[in-house]
């Protein structure tokens, strides 16, 4: 039994193996239409688990994969180097296969069956599964160091990146992400742009609760040291887990999270991003803390301030201050309302929490 251990997703992998399982017993036991349609849909699977990169070089225009030629899917598999050009040329015996299901179509066709068909199917599709195990490591990396260098100079799809990284082990997981986010944080990379959120999204849930803690001391360091930008990047990353910290650690962390959230000035190249926003939301899950709820108020206090101040970017304060507060019971909100009352001309409270209510249906 071949290794499908190029495919990440572990229901589509069991799909895969059992049809091919079947597929060697049909030939085995000479029936070699069902034999030919499972070959047809055993490659047919294969490429929708690659479906983003061959729906991305068929075109915006293009059909959807289920409805494409299964002869166009092996040209665009060939164009992406998944197989050989050989290979390609080879697969037209089951060309229209899938469709072999339809009683009419072998009539129709005049499709021929034996069992030499049957054997080069077999054949093929262990030649595709064999050059697609050769070739993502040749043209995608195999190696930590070798996936991450392809990846500065050639982002790919998030769903052929989980594809590629299924053979890593768990040190090689922790390494690769290192070298994605570090190489993020020094370089000042949007990631939001290009892909690498996503490249470290899926590396991310490949790591223990130890390798976690490991970046988290990244981040005590960074603050220590009073780097900003680092301490954001990494927050960003790993604000999910912050569970894991002890309350100490925890406080730690998003005392110094919310100074520097007090700066509107570090907003202005972030303040569009939806993962910069979920910043806001985090930190009011840890109201517990006396110290948090404080600086959490604070934090509202300069949002609506500023908001009364630059009107014409009062989009970017109500977006951010509905973040904050979303998550919210009403009893909290009001609490807040409350607050800012206390620290701010009424009027002004009155008249941004009622824009906030309209600008994303919140209620106060």
């Amino acid at each position: 039994m071949k290794r499908i251990d190029f495919i990440a997703d572990e229901l589509t992998r069991k799909h895969i193996e059992a049809d091919y399982y079947d597929l060697k017993k049909c030939v085995e036991h000479n029936l070699p239409k069902p034999a030919m349609i499972l070959a047809g849909n055993i490659i047919e699977t294969i490429f929708l688990a690659f479906m983003p990169a061959i729906i991305h070089a068929l075109g915006e225009n293009g059909k959807r994969l289920i409805e494409t030629d299964l002869d166009i899917l092996l040209e665009q598999a060939e164009l992406k180097q998944f197989i050989s050009k050989k290979t390609e040329k080879q697969a037209a015996i089951i060309s229209k296969y899938r469709n072999l299901l339809n009683p009419d179509i072998d009539l129709r066709e005049e499709v021929i069956f034996n069992n030499r068909k049957a054997i080069a199917s077999l054949e093929l599709v262990e030649n595709i599964i064999d050059e697609i195990k050769v070739n993502l490591c040749k043209h995608y990396g195999c190696t930590p160091d070798d996936i991450f260098n392809i990846l500065k100079v050639n982002a790919y799809s998030h769903c052929l990146f989980k594809n590629v990284i299924t053979k890593l082990s768990s040190d090689e997981k922790l390494k690769l992400i290192t070298l994605i986010i570090d190489y993020q944080i020094t370089e000042n990379i949007n990631y939001m742009k290009v892909n690498f959120y996503n490249y470290i999204s899926s590396l991310k849930y490949c790591l223990d609760e130890k390798q976690i803690l490991g970046f988290f001391d990244k981040v005590k360091q960074e603050v220590k040291a009073k780097n900003k930008r680092r301490v954001i990047d990494l927050f960003e990353l790993f604000s999910s887990n912050l569970d894991l910290l002890s309350s100490r650690d925890r406080e730690y962390i998003l005392d110094y999270v919310c100074e520097i959230l007090q700066d509107l000035s570090f907003w202005k190249s972030r303040v569009d991003s939806l993962w910069f926003k979920m910043i806001f939301s985090r930190i009011s899950q840890y109201l517990d803390s006396p110290k948090i709820k404080q600086s959490f108020y604070e934090l509202a206090i300069k949002i609506v301030n500023q908001y009364n101040i630059e009107r014409s970017n009062k989009n970017h304060y109500l977006s951010i201050f509905n973040e904050m507060v979303k998550d919210l019971s009403i009893e909290e909100k009001l609490n807040v309302k409350a607050y800012l009352k206390k620290e701010i001309n009424n009027e002004v409270v009155d008249s941004f929490c009622t824009e906030a209510e309209t600008f994303e249906r919140l209620v106060f």
